[in-house]
């Protein structure tokens, strides 16, 4: 979560993340305040999610966002037990912000391991209002943890209000 904070804080953004390989213990991307570029889908955990797609030879964004970075990182550190992961399988997500329900859905879809998130948002959909990842109707699930850091993460949305 530092690394996510710091970012943030580096680039005068509200919001940031960061997906490390728990099994590797590498950082493998960041994405920063990446929603305030003005397109729709650009949230800051779609962007983080489309940064692991392109270090796995795919991604849907060509655009360079300022403040996102795509670690080097080897084929060999991207691995989870041994194999190259399905999108983000296994891997861990540092949020400063809880993400949106359209972000929520983006995780279980790659397929994060866990999440750990800041402070809560009025639109978010895991520990504010929708607590999705406890919807037994879902075919994958994550662990959540809520207030990493909180007090930073809280000062990141009250600089730049």
């Amino acid at each position: 979560m530092k690394v996510s904070v710091g970012c943030a804080v580096k680039q005068s953004a509200r919001d940031a993340v960061t997906i490390v390989n728990p099994w590797s213990g590498k950082v493998l991307v960041t994405a920063v305040g990446c929603h305030d570029d003005g397109h729709p889908l650009q949230h800051t955990v779609l962007v983080a999610l489309d940064l692991v797609a392109r270090l796995q030879g795919g991604g849907a964004w060509n655009a360079v966002l300022d403040g996102c970075t795509v670690y080097k990182v080897s084929e060999e550190d991207q691995k989870v037990d041994g194999q190259l992961p399905y999108l983000c399988t296994g891997y861990d997500v540092y949020a400063t912000l809880e993400p949106c329900l359209m972000c929520s859905m983006a995780l279980f879809h790659s397929r994060i391991r866990r999440l750990f998130y800041g402070c809560r948002s009025p639109v978010g959909a895991l520990g504010s209002q929708h607590k999705l990842h406890l919807q037994r109707g879902l075919n994958h699930h994550f662990q959540v943890w809520e207030g990493v850091l909180k007090k930073e993460c809280e000062a990141l949305l009250n600089a730049l209000s």
